[in-house]
Order: structure tokens, then C-alpha cells, then sequence
């Protein structure tokens, strides 16, 4: 059985068989949940089973640069935010997004060639003449808002760290300056 983590990016293979679909956890009590970016509804919360459509699931090595907190708030922050759009807002490039900051998709730029034509005509099959609507319309992506209380967080995990490295060495932690210090205590 696999152990879910908040912020964890996972993938399943799409019915095409051409690429993967994307999505990141954002809870895992009482059940797991997974934000994604589908077709025709958008970006949205669903269940785990309902992610996995009955595929196995893979989680994927993406660096991120922000807390498991902090992912998990972003991803519901863009929830009914930005509509799909195959090329330049799709499930991977919204996961890319929430973890680095960053609108990528590694399957977009590979599709840019010959595989794209055969993508885009297997969204046509699927979508219609909608598929061809939006496929050079670049959205203009959401600033995420900075999650309320995150440098609060930063900061009490560096007083944590401190505390614990003048009780090693017996000497005042010296990345860390005495206004830091009072901050921390007073919020």
C-alpha cells in the first residue's frame, strides 16, 4: 500500500495512451485527495479513486520550492481559476506551476513536433473544433497570493534550529540575529 504525502505530485497514464495525466495531493485524512486539471471541467478537488479513473498511479520526483503546507494551498488557490487548455495550461503544466512557480509542461514541449499533430487530432476526435480553438491562446496565469502566516513558519523552524544547535555546541547560533529572535517570540 502506498503512503501519500500533502503536496506529492502523482500520474496516471491517459486513455489515449499518449502522455500522462497529472495531479497533487492536498489531503490524505479522512481519505486522500487530489487536485487535477481536466478537459471540460477545469482545475477541481477529487478523490483519489476518481484521479486514478482505475489506473495505477505513479508519483513523480518533481523539486519543489515551497513547504507541503504552502503546495497544498496553492493548488486549492487555483481551483476554477484558469480553464484547460491542451498546450499551454494543461494538467502537468498547473502541478509544474504549484510546485516550482514555474507554467511547464515537459509533455507540451515534446508534443511541440510530430506527436503534437497526433495528440491534437486525438483531441479533436475527442473535443471537436474546441481543441483548435485555444491551442495558441497563452493564458494569463494567476499570481498566487503568499499563504497567510508562512514566514511565521519560516522563521520558528529557524528559531528550532538554533536552539537546537546551541544545545550541541554550547555557543550562540550565528545565523541568527536577536531581532529575528524577538520576532519570533512575539507572533
Amino acid at each position: 500500500m502506498t503512503t501519500y504525502t500533502l503536496g506529492m505530485a502523482l500520474s496516471r497514464p491517459v486513455e489515449t495512451g499518449l502522455g500522462r495525466h497529472y495531479g497533487i495531493v492536498v489531503a490524505i485524512d479522512p481519505e486522500v485527495r487530489v487536485v487535477e486539471n481536466q478537459k471540460f471541467a477545469g482545475i477541481q478537488e477529487v478523490s483519489l479513486a476518481e484521479f486514478a479513473n482505475g489506473c495505477t498511479l505513479r508519483i513523480e520526483a518533481i523539486p519543489t520550492a515551497f513547504e507541503p503546507d504552502e503546495i497544498v494551498y496553492r493548488a486549492r488557490w487555483l481551483i476554477a481559476k484558469v480553464p484547460y487548455q491542451l498546450v499551454n495550461w494543461n494538467c502537468e503544466t498547473v502541478v509544474r506551476y504549484v510546485l516550482t512557480g514555474k507554467a511547464e509542461s515537459v509533455q507540451s514541449a515534446i508534443g511541440s513536433g510530430a506527436v503534437a499533430l497526433l495528440v491534437l487530432a486525438t483531441e479533436a476526435y475527442t473535443l471537436g473544433n474546441a481543441a483548435f480553438k485555444v491551442i495558441n491562446d497563452k493564458p494569463a496565469l494567476p499570481e498566487i497570493p503568499r499563504m497567510p502566516g508562512i514566514q511565521v513558519r519560516k522563521l520558528r523552524r529557524l528559531l528550532q534550529a538554533a536552539r537546537e544547535w546551541e544545545e550541541k555546541n554550547g555557543t550562540p547560533y550565528p545565523f541568527i540575529r536577536r531581532t529575528q529572535r524577538n520576532r519570533i517570540k512575539a507572533a
